[in-house]
């Protein structure tokens, strides 16, 4: 199977969130994710959505650079997000936030959501400086 094909397949087999991991698109993604591994350098992860107890609304299929992080709630790294709709598929460079909520969280932080998202717009604005025009 491609990385064409394997990001397909929700569009093509009809996802559904509520179907559960045994469904053939979020087996499609698992499977992807098999053969993607063995395509890219050492160094690297891939993960896919559907780890969690239920699946997400919007598939997905990250590729983690251990140097930088090794999960998609930290860090950076870049994803394949399905839309919704399930009518295209788009590629992202994300930054994970559950970490940096937590971490407010613990240092007691009344809104730890919030801060969590103010601390990934400073970020972003760095990575932004850092880029070329």
């Amino acid at each position: 199977m491609s990385l064409r094909d394997t990001l397909a397949s929700p569009l093509t087999l009809g996802y559904d969130a509520s179907l559960g991991g045994a469904q053939p698109a979020q087996q499609a993604l698992r499977d992807g994710r098999r053969e993607l591994v063995e395509w890219l350098p050492a160094g690297y992860r891939v993960r896919v959505s559907g780890a969690a107890q239920n699946l997400p609304r919007v598939p997905w299929l990250a590729v983690l650079d251990l140097e930088v992080t090794a999960t998609a709630q930290e860090g950076l790294y870049v994803v394949y997000l399905v839309a919704s709709s399930l009518d295209r598929v788009y590629l992202s460079m994300n930054q994970g936030a559950t970490a940096h909520r937590d971490r407010f969280r613990a240092l007691g932080s009344p809104r730890p959501g919030v801060a969590a998202i103010a601390e990934l717009g400073r970020e972003a604005s760095v990575l932004r400086g850092a880029l070329d025009e």
